[in-house]
């Protein structure tokens, strides 16, 4: 038994002080020494018990931080939601790099990852922010969709709340941006050229979903059909390309990616284009 706990237990003892019935001394010695070692034994038992339950409660209470990233970490996706319009996140002081609570409003069509759920609030996070918002304003997407993140450059695949794809692009440049918006896939085709002003490009595939806007293959390689397709270097995709020699609006992906995409959606997926 530790020293503290004996220290304890002794301490105890004397509150309690002892007890005897002997009309002899000699009785009353003998009965206030087993009296005593009844007690010790009974006391250390009770004691040893208290200790046992305080070191269990001990190892049962979870840094917040630990648990909270413990749940990120599992890559487990509870839903996705998107914002329908501008809403707060709640960042405690333990999930804050300045050590102090946050309140940081994030704009509409802000996309969520939700990790836990109690009645409507979310443990969720974004491509910045790991923190707490209400469900209020929020709206889920379902089964197979797109999000193209246009500040960090970077499109995700979805289906039924797994991750299938992250990928690097390019999207509109600032004087002919990608349109933001929830919008949906309505026309899929390719290998096909692409022919604009001052252009004519062949894909393997373009994925419509607002106007002439669309997901498609762009990076150069030689295809065994003897065109060459795409035009972009792949070191090219996420960073600030768009800034300087962005697209015309669509979404510019790596070869394989494009196909991966294609794989999955069909007319009607969601594609969420957001800030």
């Amino acid at each position: 038994m530790k020293m503290r706990n004996k220290l304890l237990l002794l301490s105890l003892i004397s509150i309690l002080g002892a007890t005897g019935c002997s009309n002899s001394q000699e009785d009353n010695t003998l009965t206030y020494n087993q009296t005593m070692t009844e007690k010790d034994t009974d006391l250390e038992e009770t004691l040893e018990t208290i200790i046992a339950s305080e070191e269990s409660f001990v190892e049962e209470v979870v840094d917040p931080k630990t648990e909270t990233m413990e749940l990120i970490n599992s890559g487990l996706i509870q839903k996705v939601y998107y914002a329908t319009k501008d809403v707060n996140i709640n960042i405690p002081s333990y999930l804050s790099d300045s050590g102090m609570e946050e309140n940081i409003t994030l704009p509409k069509l802000e996309c969520f990852e939700v990790y836990d759920q109690v009645d409507d609030i979310c443990l969720v996070k974004t491509n910045e922010y790991i923190g707490y918002v209400s469900t209020t304003d929020l709206e889920e997407l379902l089964g197979t969709f797109v999000v193209v993140d246009i500040s960090s450059q970077e499109v995700k695949l979805y289906c039924d709340n797994e991750i299938i794809l992250t990928a690097p692009v390019v999207t509109g440049k600032p004087n002919t941006p990608s349109d933001q918006g929830i919008f949906e896939m309505y026309n899929i085709s390719g290998p096909r050229y692409l022919i604009g002003p001052n252009y004519k490009s062949y894909v393997d595939t373009m994925m419509k979903y607002n106007g002439g806007e669309g997901l498609h293959d762009a990076e150069y390689h030689q295809h065994e059909d003897g065109f060459q397709h795409g035009w972009r270097d792949p070191s090219e995709f996420g960073g600030e390309t768009y800034l300087t020699d962005g697209s015309h609006g669509c979404i510019n992906m790596l070869h394989e990616d494009a196909m991966t995409v294609k794989e999955y959606v069909e007319i009607g997926t969601k594609v969420l284009v957001k800030q």
